[in-house]
């Protein structure tokens, strides 16, 4: 695995997860997902790497569904994030060393966003840079996550208005394994069925897999 201080020399893209890969949770403040039986009732209560779980092994009984309102609550998240200082220092290098930083979050649409974006700036992210954005992938729907985020990240590569056409190399950073190794494989609807790798034949795809205060380079 190449340090980190390696990938301030190579790359142009770097995405990053953003609940338990560059911000941790107090348990008891942080948001979580609910899951509901058919008449709307409470019946499972999941944390964020325990919604990737039951997601990635299809847990959800028929009739039942996700609650992520928790997640577009931008206080909650104000009163709760603390900053996992290893990788928002190494977010915040990469900025000054002239790469773009986009936050690919699994939530969608938030309430109040500018208190969330305040909130990583106190925690010592410039969300004002103009290489930094933050893309809510939560918005295409109930997918799993890294297809949400796969189809993001085309989305990010291809509008001109993030100038990124030329960028040769994407790292991403992720708790969740699927995420950085799984989304650039993975066939997606905007592509006809092909996959990131496939679409996008010049650029290099790096996952970097963030779990327990370690890194690991899975792709």
């Amino acid at each position: 695995m190449k340090t980190f201080k390696s990938f301030l020399t190579e790359g142009g893209l770097h995405m990053f997860d953003m609940d338990d890969t560059l911000v941790t949770h107090d348990p008891e403040k942080g948001a979580k997902v609910h899951v509901n039986d058919e008449k709307g009732n409470r019946v499972e209560t999941l944390s964020t790497s325990e919604f990737n779980t039951h997601v990635q092994g299809n847990k959800l009984k028929p009739g039942h569904s996700y609650d992520f309102k928790e997640f577009t609550d931008a206080k909650i998240f104000a009163n709760s994030a603390h900053p996992i200082r290893k990788m928002m220092n190494h977010a915040q290098r990469l900025l000054d060393n002239g790469h773009h930083v986009h936050i690919i979050t699994a939530r969608s649409d938030l309430e109040h966003p500018e208190i969330l974006l305040g909130a990583l700036k106190q925690m010592g992210l410039d969300t004002s840079h103009p290489n930094f954005h933050l893309h809510r992938a939560g918005n295409y729907g109930k997918n799993p996550t890294h297809i949400n985020k796969a189809r993001m990240l085309h989305r990010i590569l291809t509008e001109p208005k993030f100038g990124l056409s030329g960028i040769k190399k994407i790292v991403g950073y992720d708790d969740h394994k699927a995420n950085v190794d799984d989304i650039h494989t993975t066939p997606i609807e905007e592509l006809g069925g092909k996959s990131l790798r496939d679409h996008h034949t010049d650029k290099d795809f790096v996952g970097i897999h963030f779990t327990k205060g370690k890194v690991k380079r899975v792709s």
